[in-house]
């Protein structure tokens, strides 16, 4: 079987919100964000660990992983490695108040 990423509800708002943004920037920014999203998770399901491990308060935030997408490297991806799948929880850009952020709603 093939693995595959899967994206939370909640980093879902967040890639919209990111995109709405960007679209603000430049028409051009959306789609090659998108792209570089996409890239990046591929690269994921290939190496599952290449992302470093962040350490959150809360629970459902154990074996939290991050790592830069490829051409907006201040966007984070957030995610979990299951079974060989790759699980996105959250799209933040890095100079957000990540600990408030995620102790507001975290995965969800």
């Amino acid at each position: 079987m093939d693995s595959a990423f899967h994206i939370s509800r909640k980093a879902e708002e967040d890639i919209l919100g990111c995109m709405r943004y960007l679209l603000n920037k430049n028409p051009s920014l959306p789609a090659r964000f998108l792209a570089s999203f996409e890239e990046t998770c591929k690269s994921l399901l290939d190496m599952p660990n290449m992302g470093k491990v962040r350490t959150f308060e809360y629970t459902a935030l154990l074996n939290i992983r991050e790592v830069p997408m490829r051409e907006f490297k201040k966007y984070l991806i957030f995610y979990r490695e299951n079974h060989g799948d790759i699980e996105v929880v959250r799209v933040i850009h890095g100079a957000r108040d990540l600990p408030a952020i995620f102790a507001e709603n975290p995965i969800s």
